[in-house]
């Protein structure tokens, strides 16, 4: 397979690694240097030729602007190409095929990770930093991922306690105009329901750099207790998307984890906050005193199994 326009790269792949509705992620070996990368695929159906024209015109223009976007907590971006040939559900129909290839990270999401192994403060600590800068990197450079959580957040190696977290999906980063958010800045909302801000839920406008703050919180709850982040309405789950969605809209909130260190859980309540202009920017996070204490590393964590006695 050759990737990369003027240059062809020359690619053997070796595995499916994941899928989804819109394409599948490979890990393939690039044939001139025999590095391990990934390649991810993107569908578009798009069947009328000048729309499809004008939406690969677009996604390819903000593929190229992703190229020079670089910092060690962002998975990087390397080539792009499109294919188009015969759809393989519907012999009538072409689809024409996007394909990403980006670096590979060995150690798989995070997601799938803190669900099997429990996770010390410590690390914890550690990997917040490491998101807060990569957050600090993105949105200097007039982005908001949108969709910030643990399955879209890799270690770059098996080994957790050297490893680098990394923010992968960056192909729908939503670019903004200025330097700080404005009402409207962003038209089109994203995410996933545990993980959504009360202004994405909502479909306020005002969705910006902060939206991806939020996203944070929940994401470290989620290095807590090893699953998403859980709601609870007078001791009862509320269970389901759209109710999760409704709940979050008028008002609620994630349900804080029992038990957790003080600095920590002042840390994940900055995130949460409800009112936008309240929550911080990402880097006036840097400076919060869970991120610069020094003896994380003494502070115990509950038993995941106890972590919800105060909500059931």
């Amino acid at each position: 397979m050759a990737l990369g326009g003027d240059s062809v790269i020359e690619l053997n792949i070796r595995t499916i690694i994941g899928s989804g509705n819109q394409g599948n992620v490979y890990c393939a070996r690039r044939m001139d240097t025999n590095e391990i990368l990934a390649l991810k695929t993107v569908h578009v159906d798009e069947q009328v030729p000048e729309k499809r024209a004008q939406l690969l015109k677009q996604l390819t223009e903000q593929l190229q602007r992703f190229l020079e976007v670089k910092h060690r907590h962002l998975v990087r971006h390397f080539a792009h190409q499109t294919i188009t040939g015969p759809h393989p559900d519907i012999k009538s129909m072409e689809r024409t095929t996007l394909q990403i290839l980006m670096e590979f990270c060995e150690g798989g999401s995070l997601g799938k990770y803190v669900k099997t192994n429990v996770v010390p403060a410590s690390l914890i600590q550690k990997w917040t930093q490491q998101l807060v800068d990569g957050l600090a990197y993105l949105h200097e450079q007039r982005y908001v991922h949108r969709d910030v959580k643990g399955d879209n957040i890799v270690l770059s190696s098996p080994d957790a306690y050297s490893c680098d977290l990394k923010f992968t999906d960056l192909g729908d980063l939503k670019g903004i105009m200025g330097q700080s958010t404005k009402a409207n800045e962003l038209s089109k909302s994203r995410g996933t329901h545990p993980f959504m801000s009360p202004e994405m839920v909502s479909e306020s406008g005002n969705v910006g750099r902060r939206t991806d703050i939020w996203s944070l919180g929940c994401v470290i709850i989620q290095m807590v207790t090893g699953r998403p982040p859980r709601f609870f309405r007078e001791r009862e789950e509320v269970l389901g998307d759209a109710p999760t969605m409704f709940f979050v809209a008028s008002g609620g909130q994630p349900a804080m984890p029992a038990g957790l260190p003080d600095l920590l859980q002042r840390f994940i309540e900055r995130c949460l906050i409800r009112n936008v202009d309240g929550r911080p920017y990402a880097p006036q996070l840097l400076s919060d005193p869970f991120l610069l204490a020094t003896n994380a590393a003494e502070w115990p964590l509950p038993n995941r199994k106890d972590l919800w006695t105060s909500h059931g």
